[in-house]
């Protein structure tokens, strides 16, 4: 999985094998998140509080909370108390074009689910 250093507190990974697949990770962030949305199926994390708003709902969210979102919907999330840490995976939804741009199949060596043991998702349960 290729590694990208957006910036000091922000990293994305991207897979040639799973092209449709983004994993975003921020630690110890800044960053304020106004209304926006996104065209991928989203899934994040968090440690710490945030104040978050989705399908219309306010609530503040913590670390035991998984939150998903769909295409297309307007949401916002801040950090409490200043700074957050959050992992976020995203997930293409035009899956026929993504399956084309895939280049191998799933083996150990590519880091797909089905391979991880207990499939579980490490590095959304376990920040690095």
């Amino acid at each position: 999985m290729a590694r990208i250093q957006a910036q000091d507190s922000l990293t994305f990974w991207k897979s040639p094998a799973l092209p449709f697949v983004e994993l975003r990770r921020a630690q110890d962030s800044a960053a304020c998140f106004q209304t926006h949305t996104h065209d991928e199926f989203s899934f994040g994390c968090l440690d710490g509080q945030a104040d978050y708003k989705n399908m219309g709902r306010h609530q503040v969210i913590h670390n035991d909370i998984l939150v998903t979102i769909n295409p297309g919907e307007a949401h916002s999330g801040n950090p409490i108390g200043g700074e957050w840490s959050y992992r976020m995976l995203f997930i293409d939804t035009d899956l026929k074009a993504a399956n084309a741009r895939i280049k191998k199949p799933c083996s150990n060596s590519t880091g797909c689910l089905k391979d991880w043991p207990g499939k579980r998702i490490p590095w959304l349960l376990n920040p690095f």
